[in-house]
């Protein structure tokens, strides 16, 4: 099991224990596959005081049974109960640098009015031309 966190830790209250004998509690995880669509995990009993950790899921269903030590009558719960399981996140990797043989990125951005594109057109008509055809620039107009 991993280490416990704060919020993933499901359990019978201490008040319940005290008036409470021969608890047993079920849980199942629920475990999303879609927004709108759920399955249950599989179910593990927990006895007393014994603890359940959250793994598969951050959602539990639960029905604990017991019996009241004051007039010994069997009592029961059910119930959803949620929390923050334990997540491990690795820690980010550096990009490893490109190799040699890997082609370098050479992007140029020029931006105009379009009184200034068309200035540009008219003074340096063989460059626009040569970005087009020899480079493939992209003419953005609009």
């Amino acid at each position: 099991m991993r280490p416990a966190g704060l919020h993933s830790i499901c359990k019978v209250k201490p008040e319940i224990l005290e008036t409470h004998r021969d608890i047993s509690c079920l849980y199942k995880d629920i475990i999303y596959i879609t927004d709108k669509k759920a399955e249950f995990g599989e179910i593990y009993t927990i006895k007393g005081s014994d603890e359940y950790q959250l793994v598969q899921s951050d959602h539990v269903h639960v029905k604990c049974t017991g019996i009241v030590r004051k007039d010994n009558k069997r009592k029961e719960w059910i119930g959803f109960v949620a929390g923050f399981r334990p997540v491990h996140i690795p820690p980010p990797r550096r990009p490893s640098p490109p190799s040699a043989r890997a082609r370098p990125l050479n992007v140029l951005f020029v931006g105009f009015d379009s009184t200034s594109k068309n200035g540009f057109i008219r003074s340096m008509l063989e460059t626009f031309r040569s970005l087009q055809k020899d480079f493939g620039a992209v003419v953005m107009d609009g």
